[in-house]
């Protein structure tokens, strides 16, 4: 027998899909009876999914004891935007079948049996099941200044990491696997707003019953604002649904700073300073901390800056040049022997500004 994608055939419409295109070759002559040879067309679900969805599967295979088909029975989960294939010249009779949807590795996520009679044509829509627990996870974020109840984009994230016991579970877009650089190193992330829409975004786990699972909402730098830890429990050949609040993961403060040469205050202006470099010293690590981009200068004139943290301890350090420029005589730059510190704990905004005075050099 032979096979071809379903989209060039012609028109079958009953298919739960859409319209199937079937082209109907001259096969084997009739069989006993008058019964009649046939092609058979077929179509799939993954657990009520498209293969866009479950992105996790990246090949589907068909075997038919007693039949050889092409390329082993293996072809892409969909062509064209279509779920399925047609396999020509079935001589009458019944026949057993098995579908498998496989991940780049080989290793089967869905699977089922079934048979089918041949008079004639005959279509088979097969719902293939998943053979190991799966889940759809969806997520929400906490309130901030502006929504209470924020979207993505509004809490101002890009990804969610999502790790099953420790291991980071991977998303595909067009085949590709969605990562993000951190670090130096490539890391797995989905596109936040998947689990803010149903049915969420769906992991198979490795077996059923608890595991440990990991959420990091994060920017597209990989800052991490948003996360939770718990459990999410898995049933054979089963699909549940797991909805999860992630909590803030940081907290934040507003820096001032006051300009003085000696004791006397002066402005930006005065002082002749156009930018001033704020830096966060974790006492706990001996590392300096912030969001991606705060390691760059502000406009001295603002007076003050908002940043989110990471909860520890922290000397805060402001310079008018970069910490890693020597000062020199007509500088500026908070105190050594008195510095100002903060400690900082997560989902913790403190309306009161952290003051911190900057004195010129001799």
């Amino acid at each position: 027998m032979n096979l071809r994608p379903l989209v060039t055939f012609l028109t079958l419409c009953s298919l739960a899909t859409g319209c199937v295109y079937v082209d109907n070759d001259p096969g084997p002559g009739p069989g006993p009876g008058g019964s009649l040879p046939g092609d058979v067309a077929f179509t799939w679900t993954l657990d009520g999914m498209t293969c866009s969805q479950a992105l996790d599967v990246a090949s589907v295979r068909i075997s038919i004891p007693g039949e050889s088909i092409a390329n082993g029975g293996v072809f892409g989960c969909s062509s064209n935007g279509v779920m399925g294939i047609v396999l020509h010249d079935f001589r009458p009779g019944s026949y057993s079948f098995t579908i498998e949807a496989w991940d780049r590795y080989g290793e089967t996520l869905y699977a089922r049996n079934g048979t089918f009679h041949v008079n004639g044509d005959v279509s088979v829509h097969v719902e293939l099941q998943s053979v190991r627990p799966t889940v759809d996870l969806t997520w929400g974020l906490p309130a901030n200044a502006d929504f209470p109840h924020p979207t993505c984009a509004q809490a101002g994230v890009q990804y969610v990491s999502v790790q099953i016991n420790g291991v980071a579970q991977r998303a595909y877009i067009n085949g590709e696997p969605v990562q993000i650089l951190v670090d130096g190193q490539w890391r797995d992330v989905v596109p936040c707003e998947w689990g803010q829409t149903g049915p969420g975004f769906r992991v198979a786990l490795p077996s059923s019953g608890q595991h440990e699972i990991y959420l990091a909402a994060v920017s597209e730098d990989g800052f991490r604002y948003y996360d939770y830890f718990g459990y999410v429990n898995g049933f054979t050949d089963q699909t549940v649904s797991a909805d999860y609040s992630l909590l803030w993961a940081v907290g934040g403060r507003t820096v001032q700073w006051q300009l003085y040469n000696g004791v006397q205050a002066v402005t930006c202006g005065q002082a002749g300073v156009s930018q001033v470099w704020v830096y966060f010293w974790n006492t706990q690590t001996g590392a300096y901390e912030y969001e991606p981009g705060y390691g760059q200068p502000w406009d001295c004139s603002r007076d003050d800056a908002f940043v989110y943290l990471p909860p520890g301890h922290y000397q805060v350090d402001v310079f008018d040049r970069p910490r890693d420029v020597p000062l020199g005589s007509g500088s500026y730059s908070s105190s050594y022997q008195n510095p100002e510190d903060i400690t900082v704990a997560a989902g913790v905004f403190p309306a009161l500004p952290l003051e911190v005075p900057v004195y010129r050099n001799p």
